[in-house]
C-alpha cells in the first residue's frame, strides 16, 4: 500500500487463482506501477464559513450509511449531484436509476477507473445522468492526482459529506438504521448530512466549478496506470459485529451552528493546524492511516504536540487502520514507531490499531476537539491527501453533535487493539466461499489504498 492513486496497473482478478495469488498481484502493482500525470494549474479559492440554522443528521457505517443515504436519494424530487472517488455499490446506482426515472437530474463526477466502476458509469450516462470522469489523473483533464472528496448535494437542501465510498465496504446495504442482528459487515466510516441551502449552494458551486475544469481545453495525456482491469477482493467478514451499533441521529440547533467547509488544495492546511493547537482539553482522532513522516503531515502532528506543551494533560487518542496488504505491515510499524519517537504519542496509551474482529477497515478520517467540535470529511493524513488532491470535510462547532461522533470514537477505542501488526488483516476467500457458507465482504481498492 505505497502508492497514492487508485488507478494502478493491477492484473484483472482470476477468481480461480489462489486468493494468496490475488494479493500478491494487487500487492506487486501498488508497488511497482504507481500513477504519475502533471497536473494542470489549479486555482485556489476562498472558502467562507456558513451558519447552519436547520438539521443535522449524523451517520456511520457500517451499520447507518445506508439508511440515512437512500432516506435522502428516495425523497429526492429535482437533483441529485455527487462527486466521489469509489462507486461500485450496484444498490447505490438502482437508487439513482430510480431517481432518474421519476425525473430527477442525477450529476456524477466520479475519479474513474476499472470496469466495475466503468460499467456502473456507462449505465447511468445511457440512463440520463449527466456523468463526467473527475478532473483528475484518471479523468480527461488532470488538475488533482486524486479526486478523493465524497460529497452529495440533494434538491439545492441536504448536503452529505463523508469518509465513505459507494463501495460494498463503504456504505454496505442494512436498510434498517443502526443495523439488525443481520448487519451486513463493512468499514469504519462516518458522514453527516446537513440541511442548508447556503451550504447546498457552496458545494454546487463547486461542483460546477470542478465540472468546468474536468471538461474544458484540451485533453491530457493519459496518465499511467489508468486502465485499471479490476481491483475487488473477496475478503473474510470480521467474525463478530460490533459491540456498539450507533442508529443516525438527527439534531436541531437551538441557534445558528458555524460550518466551515475545508477543501484540499484549498483551505485544509490554512484552518485545521491552528485549530488543532488551540485544544485544551481533548484530540480524539481515528483516521485510515497518518504518514507521521511527511512535512505537512507532521505540522498537523506538530500542532498536536504544541498544544500538550501547552496543556500537559491534554488527552490525545488516535485510532488507525490494520495493515490490509502484507506491504502494508511494515510501514504501519514505522509509522507507530515514528509517532511514539518524535511527538510522544505512544502504541496502546495514546494510539491503537481498530480491531478487524468487528470491521472490516477503518476508513474514517474524524477528528472531535474539546468535545465540541468536530471535523469529518474525506481527508487522510497524507501529503497528497492534505496538500494537493480533490477533498471535502466539514469542521462543525456544535457540542451536540460532537459528542455523537465522540461516543461512536470512544466505542471503537474500548476495542481497538494496544499492539502493532505482525501480519496483515485481511483473508481473501476464493469465489466459492460464499456457496459454501462463509461470510464474505467485497473490497475495493478505493477502500484501502493510500491517496
Amino acid at each position: 500500500m505505497v502508492s497514492d492513486a487508485k488507478t494502478l496497473a493491477a492484473p484483472t482478478l482470476d477468481v480461480k487463482r489462489a486468493p494468496s495469488a490475488q494479493i500478491s498481484a494487487i500487492a506487486g502493482a501498488l508497488r511497482t506501477r504507481p500513477r504519475f500525470c502533471a497536473l494542470r494549474r489549479y486555482i485556489t479559492t476562498t472558502v467562507p464559513p456558513v451558519k447552519v440554522k436547520g438539521d443535522f443528521i449524523a451517520y456511520s457505517s457500517p451499520e447507518s450509511t445506508y439508511a440515512v443515504t437512500k432516506r435522502l436519494i428516495d425523497t429526492a424530487k429535482r437533483s441529485i449531484l455527487i462527486g466521489i472517488y469509489d462507486f461500485t455499490a450496484t444498490y447505490i446506482e438502482n437508487l439513482l436509476l430510480a431517481a432518474l426515472a421519476r425525473g430527477v437530474k442525477v450529476s456524477l463526477l466520479l475519479d474513474l477507473s476499472g470496469t466495475v466502476e466503468t460499467t456502473l458509469f456507462r449505465t447511468l450516462l445511457t440512463k440520463g445522468a449527466a456523468a463526467v470522469a473527475a478532473p483528475s489523473c484518471t479523468g480527461r483533464t488532470h488538475y488533482f492526482p486524486n479526486f478523493h472528496e465524497k460529497v452529495i448535494v440533494i434538491d439545492d437542501r441536504w448536503s452529505l459529506v463523508q469518509s465513505g465510498n459507494y463501495s460494498y465496504a463503504g456504505i454496505p446495504e442494512n436498510v434498517r438504521d443502526g443495523g439488525g442482528a443481520d448487519l451486513i459487515p463493512g468499514n469504519r466510516d462516518m458522514g453527516i448530512a446537513v440541511r442548508s441551502e447556503a451550504l447546498a449552494r457552496f458545494f454546487t458551486k463547486r461542483f460546477q466549478a470542478d465540472l468546468v475544469l474536468a471538461t474544458s481545453g484540451a485533453a491530457s495525456p493519459a496518465a499511467v496506470g489508468t486502465k485499471l482491469s479490476a481491483g475487488q477482493l473477496l475478503a473474510a467478514a470480521p467474525p463478530q459485529v460490533p459491540r456498539t451499533r450507533f442508529k443516525s441521529r438527527r439534531f436541531t440547533p437551538a441557534t445558528a451552528v458555524a460550518v466551515q467547509p475545508l477543501l484540499t488544495p484549498d483551505n485544509y492546511l490554512d484552518v485545521v493546524p491552528g485549530w488543532l493547537a488551540a485544544a485544551t482539553r481533548s484530540v480524539h482522532i481515528e483516521m485510515q492511516y497518518i504518514r507521521s513522516t511527511q512535512p505537512k503531515v507532521r505540522t498537523l502532528l506538530g500542532a498536536l504536540q504544541h498544544a500538550r506543551n501547552r496543556h500537559p494533560k491534554l488527552d490525545v487518542r488516535i485510532i488507525v487502520a490494520a495493515a490490509v496488504l502484507p506491504t502494508d505491515v511494515a510501514p504501519l510499524r514505522r509509522e507507530l514507531r515514528v509517532l511514539a519517537r518524535d511527538f510522544g504519542f505512544a502504541l496502546g496509551a495514546s494510539v491503537r490499531v481498530l480491531n478487524p474482529r468487528y470491521f472490516l477497515h477503518c476508513h474514517n478520517k474524524l477528528i472531535v476537539r474539546d468535545g465540541r467540535s468536530v471535523l469529518i470529511g474525506s481527508q487522510n493524513w497524507s501529503d497528497t491527501a492534505i496538500g494537493k488532491n480533490r477533498e471535502a470535510s466539514l469542521l462543525v462547532d456544535y457540542p451536540a453533535l460532537a459528542a455523537r461522533y465522540d461516543a461512536i470514537f470512544r466505542s471503537d477505542w474500548e476495542s481497538a487493539l494496544h499492539a502493532g501488526p505482525a501480519r496483515a488483516a485481511l483473508r481473501a476467500l476464493p469465489a466459492t466461499a460464499a456457496a459454501r457458507g462463509v461470510r464474505t465482504v467485497t473490497l475495493d481498492a478505493g477502500d484501502y489504498e493510500l491517496v
